[in-house]
């Protein structure tokens, strides 16, 4: 953390009045991307006629002049925080504080590949893949964590009842949730259906016949 303080005076004859030195604080340092985080002024600046914020993110500047902000941000990186006061009569008080706020990126949604349960099966599985490849996570299904502290590109889970489901991941490193996935459905097993046709009855010369329909292809 690297903090510039801007402190202006400014004298009128003999007075001499020396505008307030700033200080802020976050309700976070550490968030996603995406999640806002509230700056306030530790105190409020008395007397400031306005106050005008600015945080970087990426190639662009964030910018606020409400008194206790809140920002987010959509790239990954640590945000510098700068507010600037003005108390009239050209006396202006500034503090910068580069590194402020990191912010981490959620991970991707997973990629949901399905095994439909057959005929003598009563569950379906799937396999996810692109999870984190560089830190352990957690794996929730329908919004309860299912596994924890988990490693590797693809996960298979198994014994899944007919039902539908999404899946998200969260990055033990960072904290942050990906979106859920594409929801998939697992069907009930399927019992093939047949349905009677032609009946030929037998003769005492020739037997008899029975055509079958709907047979499973």
């Amino acid at each position: 953390r690297q903090a510039t303080d801007v402190n202006a005076n400014i004298s009128f004859g003999k007075a001499v009045t020396v505008s307030p030195i700033l200080d802020f604080s976050a309700s976070a340092q550490t968030i996603c991307n995406g999640n806002s985080v509230q700056l306030t002024t530790n105190p409020s600046p008395t007397g400031a006629i306005s106050n005008n914020w600015k945080f970087d993110d990426g190639a662009n500047v964030l910018t606020s002049n409400q008194n206790n902000p809140s920002v987010s941000f959509t790239n990954a990186g640590a945000h510098y925080a700068e507010l600037t006061s003005d108390f009239g009569d050209y006396m202006l008080s500034s503090l910068k504080i580069n590194n402020f706020i990191q912010s981490s990126a959620a991970p991707s949604a997973p990629i949901v590949s399905l095994s439909q349960s057959g005929c003598s099966a009563s569950s379906g599985s799937v396999v996810l893949s692109d999870l984190p490849a560089n830190s352990p996570y957690d794996i929730s299904k329908n919004g309860t964590v299912i596994l924890t502290n988990q490693t590797g590109t693809t996960q298979n889970i198994s014994n899944l009842s007919p039902g539908t489901y999404t899946f998200a991941v969260t990055d033990l490193a960072t904290g942050c949730v990906s979106l859920n996935s594409d929801s998939v459905t697992i069907a009930p097993a399927a019992n093939p259906t047949l349905s009677i046709g032609t009946v030929v009855q037998p003769t005492c010369s020739n037997g008899g016949s029975i055509t079958v329909n709907s047979l499973p292809i």
